[in-house]
């Protein structure tokens, strides 16, 4: 069995068969149906390294690590650790330690982590903070094409002005009730919607074309790791709130070495890349194709960066852009 996402990584596999948490790793990723990603650095671990695992062959849900202690007759002993940032404790050292699990024994530390619901069985929940970053794409973009929001403020409603409107609509009151007052404020607020209506119909065009059907999702984050998959969003128009995006994958997403395979995806890249040179611009690649940058709208190329809280190992820089072909 292989444990590692990519079976070809021959050095990620090698780290593993010669790691002091290799048992540990084979126990959880055969319990959990988790594989390993890759290494990310941990100065309190042996080899200074632990290892990334993931769900579905890209979604970060831990690290495992062993660290070599002395006992109080001095004597060194191997303690087994497993980071989740799903688990917390009420108290710890320090932050890490508050998201860490520990055991001399591999046996004690998988108890604790099944008790403790360390490791989501939810995979919906274990999406979640990217899928948010995602609707933070689409807002992104909504704010910068200019999508115009109505208010009742608009015209200057006061309550009593509502309570009259209300009064009359619901026959409670005789219509000389609605004085002018309300009346030319009623015309005010109904000129400016639909005014509104009117600016806002080519954004949401733009919108529904850029996210109803297909986009890519491209993820990378600062242990290198670049994944790719294809998207749509089924509630573009409908959503109140960023956070309220919904999604469904049209292909699941994937590690991938480059964008080879993705010649529609590598040409948008190639073309902000250029832009980027041409501007002057020289940034770190995260994965070898997302700079580190921070949130971008690029209306010419179509796409959008999402780059959250630094990116670590398990929050990925998001780009999104349309997908003409996802068959």
């Amino acid at each position: 069995m292989s444990y590692t996402v990519k079976e070809t990584d021959i050095n990620l596999g090698l780290a593993i068969a010669t790691s002091e948490a290799k048992n540990l790793i084979r126990e959880i990723c055969f319990k959990y149906d988790l594989k390993v990603m890759c290494t990310v650095e941990r100065q309190d671990a042996v080899d200074k390294r632990a290892f990334l695992l993931v769900r579905d062959g890209w979604n970060p849900i831990g690290e495992v690590y062993a660290r070599t202690l002395r006992d109080d007759d001095g004597n060194h002993f191997t303690e087994y650790s497993f980071y989740s940032h799903f688990y917390e404790k009420a108290r710890g050292k320090g932050v890490d330690d508050k998201h860490t699990l520990r055991s001399k024994k591999i046996s004690s530390l998988l108890t604790t982590i099944k008790k403790m619901k360390a490791i989501p069985s939810d995979a919906v929940a274990t999406t979640r903070r990217h899928t948010l970053q995602w609707g933070d794409n689409i807002g992104s973009y909504e704010s910068n094409l200019g999508l115009q929001r109505k208010s009742v403020s608009d015209a200057g409603f006061q309550p009593s002005d509502l309570q009259a409107m209300m009064e009359h609509v619901l026959g409670e009151s005789p219509n000389t009730n609605m004085t002018a007052t309300i009346q030319d404020k009623c015309k005010i607020a109904l000129d400016k919607y639909k005014e509104i209506d009117k600016l806002n119909a080519s954004t949401r065009e733009d919108l529904s074309r850029l996210f109803d059907t297909a986009f890519y999702v491209v993820g990378a984050n600062h242990a290198d790791v670049l994944v790719v998959g294809i998207a749509r969003c089924t509630n573009t128009l409908s959503a109140s709130s960023r956070s309220a995006y919904e999604f469904e994958m049209v292909k699941p997403i994937k590690q991938v070495d480059n964008l080879e395979e993705f010649p529609e995806l590598l040409s948008v890249m190639t073309m902000w890349k250029s832009q980027r040179e041409s501007e002057g611009t020289n940034r770190k690649l995260l994965g070898g194709v997302l700079p580190i940058t921070t949130s971008t709208v690029n209306k010419e190329l179509d796409l959008v960066i999402d780059y959250e809280y630094g990116t670590t190992a398990y929050h990925f820089a998001w780009m999104m852009t349309p997908c003409s072909n996802p068959s």
